[in-house]
């Protein structure tokens, strides 16, 4: 997608990608563009694909926020194991 010919986003749509809402540029930019869902998300991940040195790459996004949450189930589970090890 080359992001609508390479006409930029508004300012409040990449202050929320800076701010990492990524689903909030969405929505600003459908309603400032009038546009519909598909093609906004279409335009907010070119526009973050064109600055990568800024947002990662989208697979980068996607592996980070999904090693946090097992990183954090794996810590439960080790705590958990060592309570139930160290109580009884």
């Amino acid at each position: 997608m080359d992001n609508d010919d390479n006409k930029p986003l508004p300012g409040d749509v990449i202050e929320a990608l800076k701010g990492g809402s990524k689903i909030e540029a969405i929505k600003l930019l459908r309603v400032s563009q009038g546009i519909d869902l598909k093609t906004a998300k279409e335009q907010v991940e070119c526009y973050m694909d064109q600055n990568k040195d800024v947002f990662g790459s989208s697979r980068q996004r996607q592996d980070s926020s999904g090693g946090r949450f097992v990183f954090f189930v794996i810590v439960i589970v080790i705590a958990y194991a060592a309570y139930r090890y160290f109580i009884n």
